[in-house]
Formats: structure tokens, sequence, C-alpha cells
């Protein structure tokens, strides 16, 4: 996961956010309490009268696959089941990780391959349920870039990615997840990122898409919506990286807590998955009211690219939010890649289906059951 964009107008770069909130950087950490933002949205499914028994902080990026937490607080399912959610947004991974060890937050909204990092170097952390499975990296590469290596949008996502040879590359820093990668998959295609590639590290998202937008880069990598934006001024092709084979089922993002939290409180956990499970089903059952309702709790954006982001956030619902020891070895083989040796943490040491399983169970649904 990583950071949202800044600076969007309705066609293209311009002055809004596209999450609704503040974005704090980790030196800040300590004066959260002024940037807590309390659910407080009630709908129909709100027991009325019914006084929270938890009070939970969850911090995430701001990014679209946070949209099924914005679903279960504007429906009420978090109040439906006791939960007072309170909500803060931060600018990346770095400064998320940081709020949750330093007991700042409750709930962190991290990329699963921060699990086995810093439990490696003697965090705590364990994931309670996949918030996203499958990639939600995309590539945005210009159109007169394309035409010179011969590629099109219905190019298979191997040309896709063959084709950044020469070409300059814009990432958002050095080592962070999404940087690292991307370096993966270009490896995995013949490709040397230090040699075959100029890669260009223009750090935020609106930075990225700016970037993009201005012609300093060929291509760009990054989360959605990112390197959507820039297209309605500078065309090209795309590539979800979700669909590069071996990637798409991978557990890529997770809900984590810390591990004495999450043993000292069950109950909690059990009934902030409820939640979830609520508005997972509620999104893959009511996909355009979902999508209408989820436009409302974002800064305004091009439909296209909305529409999108959108698609490609329900996809990753729809393939699951268990852990499975694929998915979980496959974002452990990225963990190993962005500290450069390799890294062995099975799925009982660093994350547990039990909270989301009970709480289907006690739901009545079947998480197993293909979605599509």
């Amino acid at each position: 996961m990583g950071t949202s964009l800044r600076n969007i107008r309705g066609g293209g770069i311009g002055h809004r956010s596209f999450r609704r909130g503040v974005a704090l950087p980790a030196a800040v950490l300590g004066a959260f309490a002024l940037a807590l933002v309390a659910s407080g949205a009630a709908g129909s499914a709100v027991d009325a009268g019914k006084a929270p028994s938890y009070t939970m902080r969850l911090a995430g990026p701001g990014t679209t696959n946070e949209l099924i937490v914005r679903i279960a607080e504007k429906q009420g399912f978090f109040r439906r089941e006791g939960i007072n959610l309170q909500r803060i947004e931060l600018a990346g991974g770095t400064a998320i990780l940081a709020a949750l060890t330093g007991g700042s937050i409750d709930v962190a909204l991290l990329g699963t391959s921060n699990i086995p990092i810093a439990n490696h170097n003697g965090g705590k952390l364990r994931g309670i349920g996949v918030l996203t499975t499958g990639m939600d990296l995309t590539l945005a590469m210009s159109a007169s870039a394309a035409a010179d290596a011969r590629v099109t949008q219905r190019s298979t996502p191997q040309a896709k990615i063959r084709a950044l040879r020469g070409k300059s590359v814009g990432l958002p820093t050095p080592g962070s997840i999404s940087t690292v990668l991307a370096e993966v998959v270009m490896k995995q295609q013949g490709l040397d990122p230090q040699k075959d590639v100029k890669e260009v590290f223009l750090g935020s998202s609106a930075g990225i898409a700016a970037g993009y937008a201005a012609g300093r880069v060929d291509a760009v990598i990054h989360l959605l919506p990112t390197p959507l934006l820039g297209l309605a001024d500078r065309p090209g092709i795309t590539l979800d990286f979700g669909d590069l084979p071996g990637l798409a089922r991978t557990n890529w993002a997770s809900f984590v807590m810390l591990q004495p939290s999450m043993a000292a409180k069950p109950g909690m956990v059990v009934a902030f998955m409820r939640a979830i499970v609520r508005a997972r089903e509620f999104i893959l059952n009511n996909r355009e009211r979902a999508s209408q309702i989820g436009r409302t709790l974002f800064a305004p954006v091009p439909t296209a690219v909305w529409n999108a982001a959108y698609t490609q956030t329900v996809a990753g619902y729809a393939r699951g939010i268990l852990y499975t020891p694929r998915g979980w070895q496959n974002a452990v083989g990225i963990a190993s890649s962005t500290v450069g040796r390799a890294m062995d943490m099975t799925l009982a040491e660093g994350a547990t289906n039990l909270y989301v399983e009970k709480a289907a169970r006690q739901l009545k649904v079947d998480l197993r059951k293909r979605r599509t």
C-alpha cells in the first residue's frame, strides 16, 4: 500500500486530494488526537440506541482499497457491532507502521509484506484478515513510448513490462515496496532495473502523476488511481499488475494488529471483522450502488479514473479476504526482495484467519465461495 494522490482536478492534475482527511507525516504522530476522525456514519443497519462497546483507532493511506472500511462506516456496520471507529489517514506505510508499533492506533491497513519485515526486526505484528488479494499496482505508459516499443493495450502483460527496456520509469522512492515489486517484475521479464531502464524517483503520488502528465518520464508504476490520472492529458496504455502470472493470488494488503492487543480483546477483533465481512458482502452484492456511495466518500476524480480504480479494488475483495499458503508466501517473497535477504516466516507465525472465519460463521457467510 502507498500514499494517496493529492492535487487532482476534474480532468487531470489540479488542487484536490483524492481522499478526504488529513495526511500526517511520521514526525507528528504524537498529535494523533487532533487528526482522529470519528466514524459517526449512521445507516439503516445501525441498531438504534446501542452504545458502542469498543473504541478502535484505525489508520490507512486513504487509497481506494480502503473503500471497504469507508463503506462499513457509511452503512453503519461498525456501530452495529458496537464499535466506535476513529479513522485517520497517514502518508504511507512507514508512518502507519510507526503509529501501530507506537500504540497510537489499534488497527493498520498495511501491505502484508510489512509483517515479516517488522517481525524479523523484533516486532509483534499479526495479520487478522486480508484487505485485498492480488496486486493493486498499475503501469501507465505513454502512447509514444508504447508505439516505439510496438506494444498496444491488447499486448500481453509480459510484453508490456519488456517494453520498458530503454525507457524512463517513474517510481515512488528507492526501497519502497511498490518500487521493489516493480523491480522484481522487471527482472522476471529479463530486465535489469539499474541498466535496462532509467528509474526516476518522483516521491509522492502527486509527484508521480504530475511527472507523467508533464512528460518527464515514459511510464509510471504506482498504486491506483495515480497512474491513471495523467492519461487524460497524456494518453497511453495501462497494465494491471494483477494480470501478471503468479501475482493474482498474492495476499497483498492486510488488516494488521499487534499480537498482544489482538490477544487481549478477541471479542473486539471478531466484532471488527464482522463489520468488514458485512461491508464486503454489501459491495459484492450491490456493486453499482457501492460505487455510487464510494464516489461520495473520496474527493472527486474523473469518472473513468474512478471506474477503473473501483473495478480493480472490488476485484481484490472478490478474490478473497482469507490468507492462503500461496498468497502468504508471495507476500513473504516480496518482503525478501525488499530487504535483500531471504525471509522465512510461516503463515501461522505472521497471520491468522481465526477471527474473520468466526465472524463469517456468525453471519452465515461462506468466504470460500468463488466470487467474480
